[in-house]
């Protein structure tokens, strides 16, 4: 085997800067004791694609950044026309919009759970998050209590069931949500 040139090194220590993603230090490990250089000179050089690879880092990072704000843009603009459409289709009494390639319709969304005043509801319907070591729970249970949750399923299953809701909630029926097609 002959010894590698200059140009066959730089070769080399350009390939680490254009591995593939996917691959895992398993296979970088033979591929650098492969490159047959001076200890000091590989060190230096490797030490060169670590800093061009952060520099690749940085760039990416700043890239995402962009992205991501112009995804937000977009979601924001996308929720905000959806909600004018769906508003103006419900004010004109549209319930469905036709062409021969696009649809836009109204669908009643399922029955959900209004809290008025979470005071009032019962504490059967209230879900308590407990944060304590289970052998202090039964002497410090209320305060150990972190955050409390109407339990919003099991007021449904009441309305759902025909029996009266529990005080404090109103079931909210008749609203739409837009589809496009």
């Amino acid at each position: 085997m002959q010894p590698l040139t200059l140009t066959d090194v730089s070769e080399a220590y350009h390939r680490l800067l254009v591995l593939d993603e996917s691959d895992s230090e398993s296979n970088l490990q033979p591929f650098l004791d492969s490159i047959k250089t001076q200890a000091k000179d590989k060190i230096l050089a490797i030490a060169n694609v670590v800093e061009e690879l952060e520099a690749q880092v940085a760039i990416i990072s700043g890239e995402i950044g962009r992205l991501e704000k112009r995804i937000n843009a977009r979601a924001q603009r996308q929720q905000w026309l959806t909600s004018y459409l769906l508003r103006n289709m419900e004010a004109l009494g549209l319930r469905r919009v036709e062409s021969p390639t696009r649809a836009v319709w109204l669908h009643p969304n399922p029955p959900s759970v209004q809290v008025l005043d979470e005071a009032q509801v019962p504490a059967e319907f209230i879900r308590a998050t407990l944060r304590s070591l289970l052998s202090e729970v039964p002497e410090a249970m209320i305060p150990a209590i972190r955050t409390r949750e109407v339990e919003k399923s099991a007021i449904l299953a009441l309305h759902k069931e025909g029996k009266p809701l529990p005080p404090g909630v109103q079931v909210v029926e008749g609203k739409h949500h837009l589809r496009i097609k």
